[in-house]
């Protein structure tokens, strides 16, 4: 998603929340802690958001099982990339970071393996 599309999704919730909270009617309770904008708002986004982060996170991780574990196919560049910033424990900004050539050498030092990292 970009961040126009977040900010309109944001927007669309904050609505619905104070449409579903503003009173008319003039009458007082006693206001409680899940009735505060903050919360209704986290909750929102907690229940609309968390199920499309799981469903690609869950898609993910069954692509590169059937890939990977199950049809033992060679990784890419790509998952090699991945697979050694993880085993490094650098975020991919980190490892973005990096110049290009300290990126190739530690490529081509397959640190994804773990006898090499090690080593």
């Amino acid at each position: 998603m970009t961040k126009e599309e977040i900010k309109a999704e944001e927007e669309k919730i904050l609505i619905k929340v104070l449409e579903e909270n503003l009173q008319i009617e003039g009458g007082y309770r006693q206001p409680k802690v899940l009735d505060v904008l903050v919360f209704q708002i986290l909750f929102r986004l907690m229940w609309e958001c968390v199920p499309y982060y799981l469903f690609c996170y869950v898609k993910w991780w069954v692509i590169w099982t059937w890939k990977f574990t199950i049809n033992k196919e060679p990784y890419g560049p790509e998952e090699i990339d991945y697979l050694t910033r993880k085993s490094l424990k650098l975020s991919e900004t980190q490892w973005q970071m990096l110049p290009e050539k300290n990126r190739e050498t530690l490529l081509t030092k397959q640190l994804w393996i773990k006898a090499n990292l090690t080593s």
